[in-house]
């Protein structure tokens, strides 16, 4: 089949091949003709492919391409999905009494529906299911016939979905019989239970939405609430093990969780301390598979909104500031003005059940040293819920609990994630007090340079960027005058972060912070200048803004001295040897805009290195050294002879390293350090202070090496050394050298 589609979505193409060169994502900007055209073609032509079953199979894996190619966008799908939902309903025929499953063609219907919903997302889908009561029977008739099937799931699936939208008529369903004389409501019940037992699939989660559906609505609660959370209470107390493979144990976790999101406070309060009480004994999440934990995790921090009265504390930071003149008469006196006067609120009277509260928040707060993603944003996200309705000193309790527990000397990457996501989310809410700023600022700057090592690589990349995260928050949440005395350290940081972090998310996130706080504080030096070099797109492509965008950085002095020590401090020292050469590369531009600084300030943290007994840092600290020395000799600085002689001397301590197996990581290592300090300084070092054999011998093993990258350097780096001996005693000397040493390696005598 011939694709008709856009040029900027066709894989391999010069146009998107240069797109993701510069950072810029291959996503959509409208829904393409030539897509919806094919995708409605398929629709239409369901009723006469769905009895073959190799044409089904083509046709839906070409439907679901096409639709993938939006999931990133699908709102871009909205215009159309009506349309196309309509062309696929007509093609459904319910199930009448008698009939017991559905045709080829309705069943074709739905599996496309169902990727519909997959791409779309279920909640937008479904507000565009047909709500008439007319189908209500139908549906219901239909869904009995599958109630223990496992085939067939995308038919269930939709049917399930359909009852929810239909389940939202606010007609007293409670007064509904169906032809059979049975009532609508116990039908619902009845019939949708086994699908929350039958399997851990999407029709599991479907089925709990519409039980808690029912449980909601008026006329079904104080009927139904209690007959359905008590088999689930039992099922946790019951369950052996908490594995995500035990259908029963999942089902109920499900249903509660959805129930404690629909229902009402006053009838949740009457189970609360049931369910609490059953999820307690279950013991320790890191004894529970991910979907468990995390189920339990929305369950606890969902009892605690139950627990705690619906209302928000009046302590509340309050930034009323929604102004964007930052040279108004009116936001000139809004700076001079107190933040806000907070401890003018007296905390209320708060009516808080501590044994329940303890117990939730201790499963919360071990829910965000979590091994999983998930489970720590879900914990942070509960935090974030719950502090919201507690007086001041408990919010406070939370906040030192999360700082001592979470940013100690012996969290590692999990609990430093977890932690920052917990205070972004208080910051965005504002519920992080205003005394504890100064003890914030600095866990946020420790996180955006965090990093855990693990083995040949290092973990961190998730606590960047939720550093980043709190930094966004803390932009909207603060006015400029309270974070007036941290405003230098967070800029630079995060131009840093945006500059030379490894990840191009977090790039991008810190380009994004760095942007929130210029449009809301207006506080930054040279913000809007700054902001327009290290855009979304900018910061794309990591080359780009270690060499190019750096520099145009550094023409900005508040800045200079900050991008270089951060080069410094963490990133020649990188685990990633892509990274650590860069780095000396960027240092090699950016000595002209402060060289003094550099001669000064930078040379004698770089020594050290050199001798350092790990061969990352060495390595980093002679390609560092030789590229700055490199760039000072451009700027005309002069250095002591003495620092020249130590220098030159380099060559001559790592020869040995070198001479070890090619094989060797650290041999690899010194080997391409050599190749670019010898590149670098041959045309620095004065010729009679350098070592000429130690210099050439480094070279000699480089030519002979297995790898072709470090063969490749060692001819620059020769080429360089060898014009150091183009005059009549040099030139015998390389005569000599060819005729003994070179000659004979390639079978000349």
């Amino acid at each position: 089949m011939q694709e008709k589609v856009l040029l900027d979505v066709v894989p391999g193409s010069p146009l998107l091949d240069s797109l993701m060169q510069d950072g810029i994502s291959e996503s959509q900007k409208t829904f393409a003709v030539a897509h919806r055209k094919e995708i409605f073609a398929i629709i239409d032509a369901v009723p006469s492919f769905a009895c073959s079953q190799r044409d089904t199979e083509n046709r839906f894996e070409r439907f679901r391409y096409l639709l993938d190619l939006y999931q990133e966008q699908p709102s871009l799908l909205d215009p159309f999905m009506e349309i196309m939902m309509n062309k696929l309903l007509v093609c459904i025929k319910l199930l009448d009494s008698g009939q017991t499953r559905f045709d080829d063609v309705s069943n074709v219907a739905f599996a496309l529906l169902a990727h519909l919903s997959k791409v779309r997302g279920y909640k937008v889908f479904l507000s565009l299911l047909p709500h008439e009561m007319k189908y209500m029977e139908k549906v219901l008739s239909s869904l009995e016939q599958y109630a223990d099937s496992t085939e067939d799931m995308d038919s269930r699936y939709i049917l399930l979905l359909w009852m929810v939208i239909l389940c939202k008529n606010p007609f007293d369903l409670s007064k509904l019989e169906t032809k059979n004389g049975s009532n609508i409501l116990e039908g619902i019940v009845s019939i949708t239970l086994p699908y929350l037992y039958l399997n851990i699939d999407r029709c599991q989660h479907s089925a709990a939405l519409l039980l808690s559906l029912v449980v909601s609505r008026e006329d079904a609660r104080k009927k139904y609430l209690k007959k359905l959370v008590d088999p689930c209470v039992l099922a946790i107390e019951n369950c052996e093990g908490k594995w995500s493979i035990n259908s029963d144990l999942v089902g109920s976790l499900r249903l509660l969780a959805a129930i404690l999101k629909k229902g009402e406070r006053e009838d949740l309060l009457t189970v609360a301390d049931q369910v609490l009480n059953a999820l307690h004994r279950l013991g320790s999440l890191e004894d529970s598979d991910f979907i468990v934990k995390k189920l339990i995790v929305k369950i606890v921090q969902r009892l605690g909104m139950v627990f705690l009265k619906p209302k928000i504390a009046k302590w509340r930071y309050d930034n009323g500031n929604r102004s964007l003149d930052f040279k108004s008469s009116n936001f000139v006196k809004l700076q001079e003005s107190s933040a806000l006067e907070l401890d003018s609120f007296e905390d209320e009277i708060y009516e808080v059940p501590f044994a329940e509260l303890e117990v939730v928040l201790n499963t919360i707060l071990e829910a965000m040293r979590n091994r999983d993603t998930d489970i720590r944003w879900a914990g942070a996200k509960g935090i974030g819920r719950i502090v919201s309705r507690l007086p001041r000193h408990l919010a406070n309790d939370v906040l030192c609990n999360i700082i001592k527990f979470n940013f100690n000397l012996h969290s590692g990457n999990a609990a430093w994630h977890g932690g920052c996501l917990a205070i972004a989310e208080l910051a965005k809410r504002g519920f992080l007090p205003l005394e504890r700023l100064s003890d914030i600022v600095d866990i946020v700057l420790n996180a955006l340079v965090f990093e855990e090592p693990q083995g040949h690589h290092a973990l961190g990349a998730s606590v960047r960027d939720a550093a980043c995260y709190i930094c966004w928050s803390l932009a909207r949440a603060f006015r400029p005058v309270d974070l007036k005395k941290y405003i230098i350290q967070i800029a630079t940081c995060l131009v840093c972060v945006a500059l030379f972090d490894r990840e191009v998310n977090v790039r991008r996130a810190a380009s994004a912070a760095f942007q929130e706080i210029v449009g809301r504080q207006g506080t930054f030096p040279n913000g809007i200048d700054i902001l327009t070099k290290i855009d979304y797109f900018a910061v794309g492509q990591r080359c780009k803004s270690y060499l190019d965008i750096s520099c145009q950085i550094a023409k900005y002095s508040m800045y200079t001295q900050a991008i270089i020590e951060y080069l410094i401090s963490f990133k020649i020292i990188h685990w990633d040897e892509e990274i650590r050469l860069l780095s000396a590369e960027a240092l090699h531009r950016l000595c002209a805009f402060d060289p003094s600084f550099v001669s000064t300030q930078v040379l004698k943290k770089l020594m050290p290195l050199v001798s350092s007994e790990s061969l990352i840092m060495r390595q980093g600290g002679v390609v560092a050294l030789a590229s700055i020395l490199s760039g000072l000799k451009k700027c005309g600085t002069l250095l002591d002879k003495e620092l020249y002689e130590n220098v030159a001397q380099i060559p001559s301590m790592i020869y040995p390293l070198c001479k070890k197996k090619t094989r060797s990581l650290g041999s690899a290592l010194m080997r391409r350090a050599m190749n670019v300090f010898i590149k670098s300084l041959s045309s620095v070092i004065p010729k009679e202070i350098i070592k000429t054999e130690d210099w050439l011998c480094c070279l000699e093993l480089n030519f002979c090496d297995e790898s072709g990258d470090i063969r490749k350097g060692a001819c620059q780096a020769g080429a360089a050394f060898f014009k150091l001996y183009i005059d009549s005693s040099g030139s015998e000397f390389l005569i000599f050298r060819i005729r003994q040493v070179y000659l004979p390696q390639v079978g000349i005598v």
